[in-house]
Order: structure tokens, then sequence, then C-alpha cells
């Protein structure tokens, strides 16, 4: 069985149907279901009289058949389209921080120098601020000069609560980030076809935030990720390789892993279908 669709008709048909407003998308079903319905019949009788008729035509019926329940299902998709209607709307975020009047901040530690330490601090405090303006941090400074000039040995409740009385902070962020060795990682292709090899390194962050009050946890969360700072991939025909500098780098790691454990604290926007 053949259909023949005369270009023309399909421009024409579609124009009509898909323009910027849909305004003519109601007129497109009935005109390609006739369409069809015409070349169903008139194959049906084409086939009939030959020698094959009565074998050939019920296939020719069914496949038509086919072809209408999808149109029909295309006009019903164009047509919602043209009508559905979205807003885009806010979700607040999981935690609100603005009833807090000041809230503290340690210095991140680490695995790794006191800049990076200093680097980390900053890349969260701003992750915070600029998913919720105007909260007022108050910087406490690295950790073991903190606890020292409280009189503690530790970040304990006894030290989250002489922190309350001595700075009036309502609440604190802590964290720790870690930096893992550079690591190689190799492929080796089937028969020995390619090989790629790659070193990778992994940094991982953690962060609470603690009631000055009780000394109690409000919340706490963490994440991690690997970067490739080397790489080399080789074929039967070539070599390529690439490298980069991670000491440079961290700076970008530490920003996007602060950025992500800072999640709950962000709000977010989804698109819904607007209220008839």
């Amino acid at each position: 069985m053949e259909i023949l669709l005369d270009p023309q008709l399909w421009i024409s048909l579609l124009t009509d149907a898909g323009g910027p407003a849909f305004g003519n998308r109601r007129s497109l079903c009935p005109y390609l279901l006739n369409f069809f319905e015409f070349n169903a019949d008139t194959s049906y009788r084409r086939r009939a009289t030959s020698s094959f008729g009565s074998k050939e035509a019920p296939m020719g019926i069914r496949i038509l058949r086919i072809l209408k329940i999808f149109l029909g299902s295309l006009v019903v998709g164009l047509s919602a389209l043209g009508c559905a209607h979205t807003v885009v709307v806010e979700i607040p975020p999981k935690i609100d921080l603005q009833p807090y009047k000041t809230i503290g901040i340690v210095e991140f530690t680490s695995n790794s120098d006191e800049k990076l330490n200093q680097i980390a601090t900053q890349k969260f405090m701003g992750s915070i601020q600029n998913a919720q303006p105007n909260l007022r941090f108050l910087e406490l400074g690295p950790e073991d000069q903190l606890v020292n000039k409280l009189g503690r040995n530790s970040m304990d409740i006894e030290a989250i609560k002489a922190i309350e009385k001595k700075y009036g902070v309502s609440s604190i962020f802590t964290g720790s980030f870690q930096i893992s060795d550079i690591a190689p990682k190799v492929d080796i292709g089937t028969n020995l076809s390619s090989l790629r090899a790659s070193a990778v390194v992994n940094v991982s962050m953690v962060s609470k935030h603690w009631d000055t009050v009780s000394g109690a946890t409000i919340w706490s969360n963490s994440r991690q990720g690997h970067w490739k700072v080397a790489g080399i991939n080789s074929t039967s025909k070539d070599i390529s390789f690439s490298m980069t500098n991670p000491e440079d780098q961290y700076g970008r790691y530490l920003e996007e892993l602060a950025f992500a454990v800072t999640d709950n604290f962000r709000p977010h926007y989804e698109k819904r279908n607007a209220p008839k």
C-alpha cells in the first residue's frame, strides 16, 4: 500500500495549526482525518479489484487506522501546547535564617593550609548570603584560637553556649573540608586498543549549624566531589595529554561544594500549570 502526501498540503496544514497563536488548530484534525479516510476508501477499492485485493486490503486499513490514531494524538498535543499556560513559582528555602539577628561563623578547618580555610569560609558564607540577603554574620576566626579565648579545649556544647554569652550571637556555623591526595585512574580498552589514564582529586565538605542557647545542632549537611587534574588518552592513531594545576583550582572546587552544601537555605523555582 502506498500513500502519497502532497508537500504543499502538509505545509498548509501545519502552518495553520502551528502558528504562534495556534488560532486554526481545531481545523487541522477534521481535514487530515477526512484525508486519510478518503485514501483508505480509495486504497481499499483500488486493492479490491486486483488479484490480491482480498488479502492486502485489511492490512492497509489497519495501517491507516494506526496512522489516524497517531495523527489524532499529535493534534491533541498541539492543542494542549497552544492552550497550556504555565507560571514560575518560587519555593521558599527549607530553612529560613532571617529570624536570627546575628549569626556567628567559625573559620573552616581542613587538612590543607590556612589560606584555603579562609577561602572555604568565605565561599560558604557568600553562598548563604546570596540565597538570603541581609543576613548578619559575625566572623569568629579560627576554631583553635576561639576555643582558647573561651577557656575551652574543644568546640563542645559548653563552648557553643559560651560563644552566645561572649559575642551575643544566636547561632553559629562551623565546618571543615578534606582534600585527598591525587589518585591515578587507568582504563584499558578491549584488545588493548586504547588507553586512558587520569589523575583525580577528591574534596569533601561538612558543616553544622548550632543553637548557642542550648548548644543543640539545628542543621548539618555534607557533600563531596572529585575533579580530574590530568589526563592521557591514547589510541592506535594518536595520543592526547591535558593537565591543570590543582592548587589553582581548589578555590573553584570549594565554591562548588559550598553551593551544594547550602542548598537547604536557597529558594527554588519550578514551573506549574496556571489555574484556569
